[in-house]
């Protein structure tokens, strides 16, 4: 009998080996690479553009304030409000000995007294209410750390709702922990999300909050992770200068306002210098809303390329869960191959059996024969019968059951294989 069938099974069975994952195309990966290069130029430019509207904006401030000073020199005060100016010099030296008025109040006598011009009594007022800043400053940062730990704790109990409200099957197997400034997400024996909806999840997560420093989402497809752009540190930062505690008051600054005092009409402003101001306090004007729209523009493009670049992952985690389910099913069918090969195998071996039965018969006289050489020769046909059955069998069966293995084994191997957007996640 030909050996060739017997080759066939071998080199089927032998051809069971992993199929290496498909890489992107590499027209995309130069372009994948080309829109990193262009995305870390946009991230530059808005530092750049940033900073250019900071200046801007300062520009327009320092000609808004020129402006003001002009004019305001130019209106006489009042008695009333030369009352009220004396009366919270007084009140912020007072406060400044023992520091024991509200926040609210210490930022609404700075902020007053912060308008005027420079003077020695005005000056000295917002130096010593420089101390009773810090203190506040220390107790409203505790305070805000505080209530923070307490928005971890409700951002937590909010994730663990909306989840259970869009799975009500599955209520209750994500378990959202709050540790420190990271949260922990831990979904258990749920496994409608694949992927990359893990990773959008995790970071849908990290954008709606900044009371986390990270936060990482454990699933049955792999573990993912991000950090928040706005970290709890930034948080604080924010909600200090919204108390107007963050920037120190000494040393002093002096303001746009004319100090009140009763004196004698001012003198007339030049019409020349005052038309200067105002051209120079409009074109800052400009000038400041040029820079927002430039900087508009540039986060545009930034955010433009990185949505590119993540159309590009997507694709790739696409075809990558393509190939690994394409790998799964070959495997099946290889399986169901096998058993061409254990059948034909079982077949020769039945063949031989009986031909070894018929063998030991005609040896024991069981069967009667005409001549001598008509018993030979039954002899000899069943003893090669039975040979052929068994060699061809042995051969057969051996490549069946290795398919077999390899095609029910490989799907189980690969069950712990996850695609993600770096490339394959095995566990082990």
């Amino acid at each position: 009998m030909s050996k060739k069938p017997v080759c066939v099974f071998v080199a089927l069975a032998v051809s069971g080996c992993d199929m290496r994952p498909p890489q992107a195309p590499a027209q995309e990966v130069q372009r994948r690479a080309e829109l990193e290069v262009e995305a870390r130029a946009a991230t530059v430019q808005e530092a750049q553009a940033e900073e250019a509207l900071r200046a801007a904006e300062a520009a327009e401030s320092a000609a808004k304030e020129r402006l003001a000073a002009v004019t305001a020199g130019s209106e006489p005060s009042s008695d009333a409000e030369l009352a009220i100016y004396q009366a919270r010099l007084v009140e912020a030296q007072a406060v400044s000995a023992s520091c024991e008025a509200p926040f609210e109040r210490l930022v609404e006598l700075h902020d007053y007294l912060h308008r005027f011009a420079s003077e020695p009594q005005r000056d000295a007022a917002i130096a010593a209410l420089e101390g009773c800043r810090k203190r506040a400053h220390a107790a409203r940062k505790q305070e805000h750390a505080a209530a923070q730990v307490e928005l971890r704790r409700e951002f937590a109990l909010e994730v663990e709702a909306a989840f259970d409200a869009e799975h009500p099957d599955a209520r209750g197997r994500l378990v959202a922990t709050v540790k420190g400034e990271a949260l922990q997400v831990q979904l258990r024996g749920f496994f409608g999300w694949r992927p990359r909806d893990c990773e959008a999840k995790v970071q849908e997560l990290c954008d709606s909050t900044a009371h986390f420093r990270s936060i990482v989402l454990s699933a049955p497809d792999g573990r993912f992770a991000c950090r928040p752009r706005v970290e709890p540190e930034d948080y604080l930062a924010q909600q200090l200068r919204a108390d107007g505690l963050a920037d120190p008051w000494d040393p002093v600054m002096s303001g746009v306002s004319a100090t009140p005092r009763t004196k004698p009409p001012p003198p007339l402003v030049d019409p020349d210098a005052l038309a200067r101001l105002q051209h120079e306090a409009v074109g800052a004007t400009h000038g400041r809303e040029a820079a927002a729209a430039a900087l508009k523009h540039v986060k545009g493009t930034d955010r433009f390329l990185r949505e590119r670049i993540h159309e590009l992952d997507r694709a790739q985690i696409e075809r990558r869960t393509a190939w690994q389910e394409h790998r799964e099913r070959r495997y099946r069918n290889f399986a169901f191959a096998s058993l061409a090969p254990i059948a034909a195998g079982l077949g020769m071996f039945v063949f031989g059996s009986a031909h070894l039965a018929k063998l030991s018969a005609i040896r024991q006289g069981k069967l009667e024969f005409a001549s001598q050489a008509e018993y030979e020769t039954a002899k000899d046909d069943a003893a090669r019968s039975t040979a052929i059955g068994h060699l061809v069998a042995l051969p057969l069966l051996a490549a069946g059951i290795t398919m077999f293995v390899l095609g029910v084994r490989k799907p189980r191997v690969s069950g712990r294989i996850s695609v993600t957007r770096d490339g394959l996640l095995v566990r082990f």
